[in-house]
């Protein structure tokens, strides 16, 4: 229930960066990642213990995102 719960939350805030225009990269990766994870399609052991592996996913997104605006 938590990580629904953050899911929503995060998720909300991409969701009205997307209505007024501006890019929220990190939040719809969480987002993303987040549902992936709960739903099974991201094995829950892809970020268990290395954090570094995340910040990379995170980072590259971001990095996408600034090259595409």
């Amino acid at each position: 229930v938590l990580i629904e719960a953050f899911a929503d939350l995060v998720g909300a805030v991409a969701r009205a960066g997307q209505q007024f225009g501006v890019p929220t990269p990190i939040n719809s990766f969480l987002t993303r990642t987040l549902l992936s994870l709960t739903d099974g399609i991201i094995p829950l052991d892809r970020y268990d213990r290395k954090p570094g592996d995340l910040l990379r996913d995170l980072s590259g997104e971001a990095n996408s995102a600034r090259a595409a605006a």
